[in-house]
């Protein structure tokens, strides 16, 4: 009798850590940075070059961020910015500061805390909230080895 009353509660832990699976939990600073060190070239939602004619690539070095814009039809660049990046994690988020972007009307959203949505060594998906117009930006990237 006294397993059928330990049981329900072995599977609800089990189910939450089951539920866990693809989450940002239990990251370092230096384990996000490292997962970060790499080039990646955002997702378009359409390879029709008309609708989307430009995408950008983010590179993290150290604690720089660059970006290069490129033309999607032959991936020439177009332009490049740099600034800087931070990374705060805590037991349950990751999050990554943008800063020392031109505060433009092109870039001034640039400057912004992203929230982790999902990171491996596959993919890298941040979303922060536009500082002037409201609303979500998102991002979604592939990393170029």
């Amino acid at each position: 009798m006294k397993y059928f009353t330990k049981l329900p509660i072995v599977l609800l832990i089990v189910v939450a850590f089951a539920g866990c699976e693809k989450q940002e939990y239990f990251k370092s600073e230096s384990e996000v940075k490292k997962e970060l060190a790499y080039s990646w070239k955002q997702v378009l939602m359409s390879r029709d070059t008309t609708k989307f004619p430009n995408y950008m690539m983010w590179t993290f070095k150290d604690d720089k961020l660059t970006i290069v814009t490129k033309r999607s039809s032959d991936n020439a660049p177009l332009d490049t910015i740099n600034g800087n990046y931070s990374v705060r994690t805590t037991m349950t988020k990751v999050y990554i500061t943008t800063s020392n972007f031109p505060d433009d009307g092109n870039t001034y959203w640039l400057n912004a805390e992203w929230n982790v949505v999902f990171l491996d060594s596959k993919g890298l998906v941040v979303a922060s909230e536009d500082p002037h117009a409201g609303g979500i930006n998102e991002r979604e990237f592939t990393r170029m080895d």
